[in-house]
């Protein structure tokens, strides 16, 4: 389509500003390089002279110019950072304000960028009152907003979308439309401007985020947000973008450090480490769920029954349904409330009258505050221990004392193991169903696992469920996390990303790491869970169990997806049984290769993935089947035509790297690929169930640009008719037709 002269002259504007931006951010580059260079000679030159000086009174004068000036360096070290970072990504938008000052028009420009600079008008985004201009408002729309407690009212005269890529402009979406930079000429265009990727890392969607989700992302500092949205929508980036926010807001609180991202997969984890950096989140810990929870067993062993060497284990479906159930969880707080009370109880009855005044009244604040058992037991022993060494050893304090500590002991050893823990729970039977909603668990499925736990502890063997639990006994019992110091303790900020694919009390071990559910960022989608039996309580559920009428959390739902075309989200809207996306980036439909052999079905996969390979040399290809097992196989098939190019991606062994990677679908949950194939969606083993229907909704939704299905045999009932539109047919047997009639 041709671009008028008004449309070109416009976007042409767009790139002379570009080019003067790019050209002030290097004088500022130069004028800073200058001053380093000045600054770390005046360094050196101080420390020759520090060395060389003889007098005390010469060299602690010398010694503090010398501290300031390696201050002064430091800092503009740093800035010169900031600017060459400025130079590879300036801004991704900008905006003209109209605002009426003194009875006279005044047109205020901003650029919107990852990092600030006065001097070129570009403001950080994490600048809430002022970006909030142009993710809530659109161009011709009227505001009126407190920007640095001043009331700001006016138009946007302006609001253009930036795709800028090795300092030139390639792409604009503005009042004229989409416009993209193809081989030196613009042209209009439908797709997306803005999210663009390397492989291996998170989209940076900052330039398409939407009102909804600015608002997530910058809501009230002490409100956890809940985000729960399509595949492809952006809620990890979002979930992320949230947590860059707070450790800006709150700069002076809350470190790097003292934040932690915690996902299901290593994969996903890998995937998110890619990108920290350009999320300014550097310094944030990424773990797999499995990491921290291996981390905490090991730092807690010293104060449990638990050896180190016990062998975690996956158990009977029916049992870990039980342990991961709500209901047991309920029953689980309840119990520790009991066994708080019986302590208590215990030490009420001690004599406190032959101690120093100070432990009783120790003791009643404590229990005021509501103190976790242990956490009471540890404060008086350490209370006992400095009291010991204050007094005379001749009183009657000391004997008095000596006594008290040992009833202090004697009372902490009447605190259980883990197994005498959970035998004793499940011992209460009429108090686990009592918690029971769902009417699926019943007397001889807590029996049956009383005696299956008990039964394999006295082995050595611990299933990953009681793993979980394991841990959040230790929690209840002492008040926070296991810090890498061995200490409970808690994070100051967390997010838990695939959310759906938890249960109730690994949820639970979770929020308790972190010093208030509030500073929890947690997303996910229903629609996308695949685990066996993981039990997620249900998004209504979790604000219901962790967050007060004082506590509120904010809900986000995001319903577009920015990942995959148009076409391939339609196919997945059909997998899910659910309205399909009308509106999105344009793309062609799947394609499905219908064979009826497995030889031939093998040859089509090589032919597709020879011209994917062809088409995006530099990209990453994904082959996804139903599981580890069938990826090998897979692999086994391909590796004699693709050689190195093929790889297996499992948890303990994934790339990024270009070419084609072969996986398990649950491997592969919140990555992206250019191009996906989905081998084999059999009849057999995609039935239609809720497990088999989310996952092929997910494998589908991996997908940027190309989908191709390749099957034999009878194929999954949960795929589109050939002539419904959805996809591209390509029967290869005539034999086929008459075998599916």
């Amino acid at each position: 389509m041709t671009i008028s002269d008004e449309t070109r002259a416009f976007i042409e504007r767009e790139e002379q500003i570009l080019r003067e931006t790019l050209a002030k951010l290097e004088d500022q580059l130069q004028y800073q390089s200058r001053r380093e260079a000045r600054e770390s000679k005046r360094a050196r030159d101080l420390t020759s002279r520090l060395v060389a000086a003889s007098r005390d009174e010469d060299k602690q004068m010398i010694a503090s110019d010398e501290a300031v000036s390696h201050q002064l360096l430091g800092a503009q070290r740093s800035e010169i950072k900031r600017i060459n970072k400025l130079l590879k990504k300036p801004y991704f938008a900008r905006i003209v304000l109209s605002e009426n000052r003194d009875g006279r028009e005044v047109k205020i420009e901003y650029k919107v960028g990852y990092k600030a600079n006065p001097d070129c008008r570009i403001i950080d985004w994490r600048t809430a009152p002022l970006s909030k201009l142009y993710y809530e408002y659109a161009e011709g729309d009227e505001y009126c907003e407190v920007v640095q407690g001043l009331l700001r009212e006016g138009r946007v005269e302006l609001r253009n979308t930036l795709e800028i890529k090795d300092q030139e402009l390639v792409g604009i979406a503005c009042r004229y439309g989409k416009f993209r930079k193809v081989e030196g000429k613009w042209q209009m265009v439908e797709d997306r401007i803005g999210g663009r990727h390397r492989v291996g890392e998170l989209p940076d969607v900052l330039s398409l985020i939407t009102p909804e989700q600015f608002k997530a992302i910058t809501e009230e500092a002490n409100s956890a947000v809940l985000i729960q949205g399509v595949a492809g929508s952006g809620k990890t980036t979002v979930a992320l973008y949230r947590l860059a926010w707070l450790l800006h807001e709150k700069q002076d609180e809350l470190k790097a450090d003292d934040a932690i991202i915690i996902v299901k997969s290593r994969p996903l984890k890998l995937y998110i480490e890619n990108s920290l950096g350009s999320l300014n989140l550097t310094g944030v810990k990424v773990v797999t769920f499995n990491e921290w929870m291996n981390n905490a067993l090991k730092l807690i062993a010293g104060d449990s029954d638990l050896e180190t060497s016990t062998e975690l284990e996956d158990e009977p479906r029916s049992i870990k349904r039980l342990k991961t159930s709500s209901a047991l969880l309920n029953a689980f707080k309840e119990h520790i409330i009991t066994e708080k009370l019986q302590v208590v109880s215990a030490m009420e009855a001690l004599d406190w009258k032959s101690l120093p005044q100070g432990m009783k009244k120790l003791f009643e604040n404590l229990k005021l505050s509501n103190a976790p058992v242990l956490q009471i037991i540890i404060e008086l022993q350490d209370a006992t221990g400095r009291a010991q060494q204050a007094v005379n050893p001749a009183s009657s304090f000391a004997g008095a004392l000596v006594r008290f500590k040992e009833e202090l002991k004697r009372i902490r050893a009447l605190l259980p193991g883990y197994p005498e823990f959970i035998g004793n729970l499940l011992a209460r039977e009429e108090l686990i169903l009592s918690n029971d909603q769902t009417r699926l668990i019943n007397r001889e499925l807590v029996r049956d696992g009383r005696e299956y736990t008990l039964g394999r502890y006295a082995e050595g063997k611990l299933s990953k469920s009681d793993a979980v639990l394991t841990v959040l006994l230790y929690q209840l019992r002492s008040g926070g996390a296991i810090t890498p110091g061995g200490k409970p303790g808690n994070y100051a900020a967390m997010v838990i990303d695939e959310v759906q694919d938890f249960s109730s009390a690994a949820l639970a071990v979770m929020a308790n790491a972190v010093r208030s559910p509030n500073l929890l960022t947690l997303a996910g989608d229903i629609e996308q869970q695949i685990g066996d039996g993981a039990a997620f309580p249900g998004w209504q559920a979790l604000q219901q169990q962790w967050f007060s009428n004082e506590q509120q959390a904010s809900y986000v739902k995001l319903t577009v997806s920015h990942r995959s075309t148009v076409q391939i989200m339609r196919f997945a809207d059909y997998i899910r049984g659910r309205t399909q996306q009308r509106s999105g980036r344009k793309g062609r439909p799947p394609i499905w290769f219908r064979c009826y052999s497995e030889n031939s079905g093998v040859r089509s996969v090589i032919e597709w993935l020879e011209k994917a390979l062809e088409r995006y040399p530099h990209d990453l290809t994904a082959v996804l089947c139903r599981d580890i097992q069938t990826a090998k196989f897979a692999l086994s098939l391909l590796k004699p035509r693709f050689g190195p190019l093929v790889r297996l991606g499992d948890d303990d062994s994934f790339s990024f790297e270009e070419g084609i990677v072969v996986s398990a679908i649950k491997q592969v949950k919140g990555l992206e690929f250019t191009n996906v194939l989905i081998w084999n969606p059999s009849g057999k083993f995609y039935d239609g169930s809720r497990i088999s229907r989310n996952m092929l909704y997910v494998a589908a939704t991996r997908a940027e640009d190309n989908l191709c299905i390749v099957t034999w045999g009878r194929p999954s009932p949960l795929l589109p008719a050939g002539d419904s539109g959805l996809v591209r047919l390509c029967a290869l047997d005539d034999q086929e037709e008459g075998s599916y009639a």
